[in-house]
């Protein structure tokens, strides 16, 4: 074959081409989330850990790297605490005018906003486990009923670091909305008038206490609900708001739920978890204009209902007792019924019925 200057120029090009396909590739690319692991109690947290950083990066899918800080200590956890474990992100800051957690900032602006700094204040996100709890260390989901998996775990508290957390809390019993924070300005509170954002409530500490403690919060755009929020009567810091709702379906809402549960494992993204995902990174959608001072806007307020497995057997549990019941009522009449008629038969022969051969009637 001969190579004219023509064809080798073409060549060039053609070779230009794809390297330039396979920079544009390369250059969106899913970066990893990596951990630096602290104190671990033995090396068989190292296979639930990468694990769970591999499962963390397909979810998250940033062009960015995401770096997590772990550790295992004794001095953030008592021996007899429930708690499995906790996390937050290293520092907020401002993409296309949101502010936001420095993890979800550099997803959204595509650029590792804080790699110059010294180490440890280089890591997007801080998480401490609980190393008194009995872990589950396998990475197969199958949990057994007494134990915890550290896998769920573990995606759950990366996620907090990640987005699962914000501006909205508690000090000296009083509500704070800081309506900065991209996550709050999704929240809304159902009312008579329908879905209101809290950001409505910002200087009106007493609707704002109602909405947050009214089991009636959901995470939404200005076009729909994505999912329901953690929302119980009593504030707990630790759990409300920014969880999903506890008792909607697991496999839904995924590994943000309050409670993980022993014997459960939670491998999955989950669609609401997503949903509010997509919603984080993508800044042109935009949450619901606040609501006005109108009363038909008041939050409502609903009481801890049960929890759906409670309220699943009383389901079944209830129609069983009312038939029981139905049936005992109905054998009481007519056993009665008989025992009148026996005694209407039997008038003048004496307060005890004797057959002909001596022995008490035992009948019914």
């Amino acid at each position: 074959m001969i190579f004219t200057s023509a064809t080798i120029k073409s060549l060039f090009s053609l070779f230009a081409f794809f390297g330039l396909l396979n920079h544009i590739r390369l250059s969106h690319a899913a970066a990893p989330i990596t951990f630096d692991v602290e104190n671990a109690p033995s090396d068989s947290f190292n296979a639930p850990l990468r694990h769970c950083a591999n499962l963390a990066s397909k979810f998250w899918n940033s062009s960015v790297e995401t770096r997590v800080k772990i550790k295992f200590s004794d001095f953030d956890f008592s021996k007899d605490s429930e708690v499995l474990g906790f996390a937050q992100p290293s520092d907020y800051t401002f993409a296309n005018r949101e502010f936001m957690q420095i993890a979800s900032a550099k997803a959204v602006l595509q650029v590792d906003l804080n790699k110059h700094l010294a180490y440890p204040t280089n890591n997007d996100v801080f998480v401490s486990f609980n190393p008194h709890v009995d872990w589950y260390l396998g990475t197969d989901g199958k949990v057994p009923s007494k134990k915890s998996d550290f896998v769920s775990a573990c995606l759950h508290e990366v996620y907090h670091g990640l987005f699962f957390s914000g501006r909205t809390h508690q000090a000296d019993d009083k509500f704070q909305f800081d309506q900065a924070g991209r996550f709050d300005q999704f929240v809304v509170v159902e009312t008579a008038g329908g879905d209101c954002p809290i950001s409505s409530y910002a200087n009106d500490e007493k609707r704002l206490r109602k909405a947050l403690t009214g089991n009636a919060l959901w995470f939404r755009t200005a076009e729909k609900r994505i999912a329901r929020l953690y929302a119980p009567n009593e504030w707990t810091g630790v759990s409300s708001l920014y969880h999903l709702d506890n008792r909607k379906n697991s496999k839904e809402y995924g590994f943000m739920r309050p409670s993980l549960g022993e014997g459960k494992a939670y491998h999955d993204l989950g669609a609401a978890v997503l949903g509010i995902q997509i919603v984080m990174r993508n800044t042109a959608l935009k949450p619901m204009k606040r609501c006005g001072p109108e009363a038909k806007f008041e939050p409502r307020f609903q009481k801890d209902n049960y929890d759906a497995t409670q309220l699943v057997i009383a389901l079944i549990v209830g129609p069983i007792v009312l038939i029981l019941v139905c049936i005992g009522a109905c054998c009481f009449l007519r056993r009665f019924r008989r025992n009148r008629a026996d005694g209407e038969e039997n008038i003048g022969e004496g307060d005890g019925y004797i057959e002909e051969d001596g022995e008490p009637d035992n009948r019914v």
